[in-house]
């Protein structure tokens, strides 16, 4: 009698060419081929027989950002954001497209670079309170939105600016980073992660997801630049390759902004705050009834001035700091006008600037920003020019 020995042999093969594409349907089949081989092989003889059975299934996978999303969830805040990269930066809040965000009325904050929207309230994702959406300009289109919790869009980056940014400190980024990576995980699947950028945390990590052609990106960090509290988080939705504000120009833009913050401090804190971000010491002073006279030399947007006065109200809180510069040439003066008008221009845009000849200020004033203004102008000194860069908060002059 003859025996017969068999062997059961189990190969899968899945189909490739399975990517999904939400512009154009709400889910994909997939096909899955699996094939079996039975080889039988006589005991009696060396001929082997080989038959092949091939099973054919299908599943279906769905796409997250199908039918109606809720915005109150990361993949449907996501989606929101999604819906609007492309558009035409300028025209982009005529439509109903990021109102899902707030339940109130909604303020605004405009550059050139990005326009800052602020729900009242603030608005919720995964039940993390979150304050603004920046919604950042590259080339005339929306090029990247990026959901923050704090006041400050900056990160404070020493303890003496940190002192002037209380309100941000202490937001617990580990449970919204818990919340959030959870859900887009489980929509997207497995993230890539990357250095978040923030030098001397306890922790942090940027969490990314490429989807269609579109990046999700979450950052988070405890403790960073090294101060107990300094937590960030955001996330940001971009299309790949985006470019938003060009590298000199965003340079300038973040001066600018470390500088607002030194607005509504008190003298000590602000002075603190100064000196960390132009990198000059204020010991020595001068001072009228309100104003504060230092003749030190910083530099600030690739020019070198001469003197800082930082300018308090009643209250003794900070509205107003000049930056300097009395040259021996006018013509050295001019030169720095022009070249702060090109870098306010490119920040806040060639339309806005506010001509003004008062007796305190003669030049103009651009780039409103939370009541935030830059204000530029010329004069005449000692046979030579001077030349001013003045950061203004005019709402805060009457304490």
């Amino acid at each position: 009698m003859k025996k017969r020995i068999t062997l059961l042999l189990a190969m899968a093969v899945i189909a490739s060419n399975m990517s999904v594409c939400a512009c154009a349907k709400t889910s994909e089949t997939v096909t899955q081929v699996s094939t079996e081989a039975k080889i039988t092989m006589s005991a009696d003889s060396s001929e082997t027989t080989v038959t092949e059975t091939t099973e054919t299934t299908e599943e279906t996978t769905v796409d997250p950002w199908a039918g109606k999303v809720d915005a109150s969830t990361a993949v449907g805040a996501a989606a929101k954001a999604n819906s609007v990269l492309g558009k035409d930066f300028e025209t982009i809040f005529e439509g109903d497209e990021l109102r899902a965000f707030w339940k109130k009325s909604v303020s605004y904050n405009h550059e050139s670079s990005c326009k800052v929207m602020i729900p009242d309230d603030g608005f919720e994702i995964e039940g993390i309170h979150f304050k603004k959406v920046y919604i950042w300009n590259g080339n005339g289109s929306v090029s990247m939105l990026t959901f923050a919790v704090r006041d400050r869009e900056i990160l404070p980056k020493t303890k003496n600016e940190a002192a002037g940014y209380k309100a941000d400190l202490g937001f617990d980024s580990e449970k919204a980073m818990t919340a959030v990576v959870k859900s887009l995980n489980d929509a997207f699947g497995d993230y890539k992660t990357i250095d978040a950028g923030l030098p001397n945390s306890k922790l942090s990590e940027c969490f990314v997801w490429e989807y269609n052609e579109t990046t999700i990106a979450v950052t988070y960090g405890v403790d960073c630049y090294g101060i107990e509290g300094n937590n960030e988080f955001k996330i940001e939705v971009y299309r790949s390759g985006n470019a938003d504000v060009s590298q000199s120009d965003a340079g300038f833009r973040l001066a600018v902004n470390r500088m607002y913050g030194c607005f509504g401090q008190d003298l000590k804190t602000a002075k603190k705050m100064v000196q960390d971000i132009l990198g000059v010491s204020l010991k020595k002073e001068k001072k009228t009834k309100s104003a504060y006279y230092y003749n030190v030399k910083p530099t600030f947007g690739g020019v070198k001035f001469n003197q800082i006065v930082i300018k308090t109200n009643p209250s003794g809180k900070v509205y107003e700091i000049y930056l300097i510069k009395d040259t021996s040439k006018k013509a050295d003066a001019n030169s720095s006008y022009k070249n702060f008008h090109k870098k306010l221009e490119a920040l806040y845009g060639s339309n806005g600037f506010i001509p003004t000849n008062s007796y305190e200020y003669k030049g103009v004033i651009h780039g409103s920003r939370n009541g935030e203004w830059c204000i530029i102008g010329t004069g005449s000194v000692s046979k030579g020019g001077r030349f001013y860069f003045i950061f203004n908060n005019e709402s805060l002059r009457k304490g």
